[in-house]
């Protein structure tokens, strides 16, 4: 059985090293989170050392028995220090982990003492060990270890989505059923590190799985912030770049494709009179408008302080719709600090302008928004504060 037990031992340690290995590798867990993996794995090896070397002397008559006193000794200390070394990984910092640190110090020193004294393990003069009168206090120690792992794995749990919630329990399963199987199956069966270093290895599968996901959701944000206008909530510049790259290399737009070009009239009149918040609300205003007319499969997009192009699919009949009804809900917006919003509103559709690309097509509304700008000047007779564009 003990040959047996050492080829399985040796294999667990392998195991670990290439567990350790995979971890080195792994370019997208940080060197802190890399160092937790390594003490655990560490840690498990050790333990399962001293195990191990613990069945070797045991026995072994015409030896001193101090080199089995204190494999022992480190066996009892080392145990449950490998079983929260799973609580290590979870990284949590709360009261829970200081309870864990505290306890397995107070072991520590518990079992240097118990074994002067053969209170958990008493060795007798056959260099045999058998279980001390203090060592259920030992195993209720270990259960108490464990019912602070029980609540570090739960609350670890929580950051994980549902869908990745029964691989983590069933990993903790696994390695609570070696513990327990060495503990109370009648015989020498040594399953606990075996479980301990496939529950490790399962759980760097989850965490590397679970630091993906977290990285994804990052980069999504990060996207959406990039893409987003932060004022308005409508596409940014960047996106409307990215947008027109793609249209720009299409050979040729459907006739029902249609640009609008929009700008708000007066508002470095409103910036000069009440300051800039009232030109952001101004902005803000317009972009409400621009989104309430259009429909959810327009691209709407703020390009510059008070411009906004819009990306859509319309007939005639329904483009000219939609530059009236911009104008009809501008004229009923109501702010904060101006009780006035008027756009200037330029359209084209690709079906008039069959040879264009997108960007020539937004260059023509652009042109026709600043006809409108002036028309709407020339109206009130004011002198705009721009050169009409050629």
């Amino acid at each position: 059985m003990y040959s047996y037990y050492t080829a399985v031992s040796i294999i667990v340690w392998m195991a670990l090293a290439v567990q350790g290995i995979l971890v080195w590798k792994n370019g997208r867990i940080d060197n802190k989170d890399k160092r937790l993996f390594y003490i655990t794995y560490l840690t498990i090896a050790i333990a399962l050392f001293a195990e191990w070397l613990g069945v070797q002397l045991d026995g072994k008559e015409g030896f001193s028995a101090l080199p089995l006193y204190i494999t022992k000794c480190a066996d009892y200390i080392l145990t449950p220090m490998s079983a929260a070394a799973f609580a290590l990984l979870m990284n949590l910092r709360n009261i829970w982990s200081k309870i864990l640190q505290a306890s397995l110090a107070f072991n520590a020193v518990f079992q240097i003492i118990a074994a002067v004294f053969g209170l958990v393990f008493v060795i007798d003069e056959h260099n045999h060990y058998t279980k001390g009168p203090l060592y259920y206090a030992y195993f209720g120690f270990c259960l108490f270890v464990l019912a602070i792992i029980i609540i570090q794995f739960f609350l670890y749990s929580r950051m994980f989505p549902r869908r990745n919630k029964a691989s983590l329990y069933a990993v903790f399963v696994l390695v609570v059923t070696g513990v327990v199987m060495q503990e109370l199956l009648p015989g020498s069966y040594r399953t606990a590190y075996l479980a301990l270093a496939l529950g490790a290895s399962y759980l760097f599968i989850n965490f590397a799985e679970f630091h993906q996901m977290r990285t994804d959701k990052v980069l999504e944000r990060q996207k959406i912030l990039i893409e987003k206008d932060t004022l308005t909530g409508l596409n940014s510049r960047f996106a409307y770049n990215q947008e027109l790259q793609v249209l720009n290399k299409k050979l040729s737009l459907p006739d029902d494709f249609a640009v609008f070009v929009i700008d708000i009239n007066g508002l470095k009149t409103v910036n000069d009179a009440f300051g800039h918040s009232a030109g952001d609300e101004l902005i803000v205003g317009a972009a409400t408008c621009i989104s309430n007319v259009m429909d959810k499969y327009s691209h709407c997009f703020r390009i510059g302080g008070d411009e906004f192009v819009v990306l859509t699919t319309l007939s005639k009949e329904q483009a000219k719709n939609k530059k009236r009804l911009l104008r009809k809900e501008a004229s009923g917006w109501k702010g904060l600090y101006s009780r006035h919003l008027s756009m200037a509103v330029g359209y084209v559709l690709a079906g008039d302008f069959p040879d264009a690309t997108a960007e020539q097509l937004v260059s023509e509304a652009d042109k026709r928004m600043y006809d409108s700008k002036i028309a709407y000047y020339e109206e009130k007779e004011e002198i705009p504060r721009f050169a009409k564009k050629a």
